[in-house]
């Protein structure tokens, strides 16, 4: 779409300078365009103001069997109704995403612009983890769509 507008451009420019060569007259109707674009976005806060965004969770120490809740606020940036889902993604290592589950109790839900929502997120260790895993990381992906 860019580049048809900007070929138009360049046409009439030469149609322009072709005129004036020519000595003929030419007219340029110029039309403004605006519009506004879908944004499908949502957020996660520490805080119920959502002024300070989540970037990273500490789980901290856990044993096997062992579960633990991360405790937070999403918002809504969108300005259509979306419905937000959670991926997780990057393990390190690899293989420990066999033993170690993420889940919340928001996926399918639909948000309305603007709209702030509790979130709990829960990790648990499988209780029959193999010995000699230590740390891992793990990225939670928060979606937005609509």
């Amino acid at each position: 779409m860019a580049k048809r507008f900007f070929a138009v451009s360049a046409l009439l420019v030469l149609f322009g300078v072709l005129a004036v060569v020519v000595g003929s007259l030419v007219s340029v109707h110029r039309i403004s365009n605006y519009a506004r674009l879908v944004a499908v976005e949502v957020a996660v806060f520490s805080d119920v103001q959502c002024t300070r965004p989540v970037v990273n969770i500490s789980w901290g120490l856990l044993s096997p069997g062992e579960s633990k809740n991360f405790s937070c606020w999403m918002r809504s940036t969108s300005n259509v109704p979306v419905v937000v889902s959670m991926t997780v993604s990057n393990w390190v290592p690899l293989n420990i995403s066999s033993w170690i589950s993420v889940c919340w109790g928001c996926e399918g839900l639909m948000l309305y612009p603007g709209e702030v929502i509790s979130v709990a997120f829960s990790l648990e260790v499988d209780s029959a983890i193999p010995y000699g895993f230590r740390d891992f990381t793990f990225d939670i992906l928060v979606c937005g769509s609509g």
